[in-house]
C-alpha cells in the first residue's frame, strides 16, 4: 500500500486546504458548500489545472460557534432543503452535488465534516 505524505496550513478564513504527494487539494469551509466565494476559489484552482476538491457542510455555519464540537448527522436524509438551494429535502445528509463530483457536502458540524472528508472522501475517492 503506497503511503501519502499529507500537508495541512490553515488559512485566515478558517479553511483547511490538504494537499497529498498524488496532488490533491482539498477545500474545508464551515460556510457551506454553497458559499459564493468558497465556490469562485474552487473554480478558479481547478481552472489553474489543479485537482481540487470542495467539501462544505450543506448550511452556512461560520456563526454557530460549533466549528470544534464534533457532531455527526444521525438522519439519513435532509429533512428540509439546504439554504443554498443546490438539493432536494430528500438528499442524502452527504454526498456530492449532482452536477459538479468534486464537490461534496455533509449535514454535520465543521469539524465532523472535516472528520467526514479525511475518514471517507479521502479514503474512497
Amino acid at each position: 500500500m503506497q503511503r501519502r505524505a499529507w500537508t495541512i496550513r490553515l488559512e485566515r478564513s478558517s479553511r483547511v486546504i490538504a494537499g497529498t504527494d498524488r496532488g490533491l487539494n482539498i477545500i474545508v469551509n464551515e460556510d457551506g458548500f454553497g458559499f459564493a466565494n468558497v465556490r469562485e476559489q474552487y473554480r478558479a484552482l481547478n481552472v489553474a489545472g489543479t485537482n481540487t476538491w470542495l467539501i462544505a457542510p450543506v448550511e452556512n455555519q461560520s456563526s454557530s460557534r460549533r466549528w470544534t464540537k464534533i457532531v455527526f448527522t444521525t438522519a439519513r436524509n435532509l429533512t428540509a432543503p439546504p439554504q443554498y438551494g443546490l438539493l432536494p429535502a430528500v438528499a442524502p445528509s452527504f454526498g456530492t452535488e449532482p452536477n459538479e463530483s468534486h464537490v461534496w457536502y455533509y449535514n454535520g458540524t465543521p469539524a465532523a465534516m472535516t472528520v467526514f472528508t479525511l475518514d471517507y472522501v479521502v479514503k474512497n475517492y
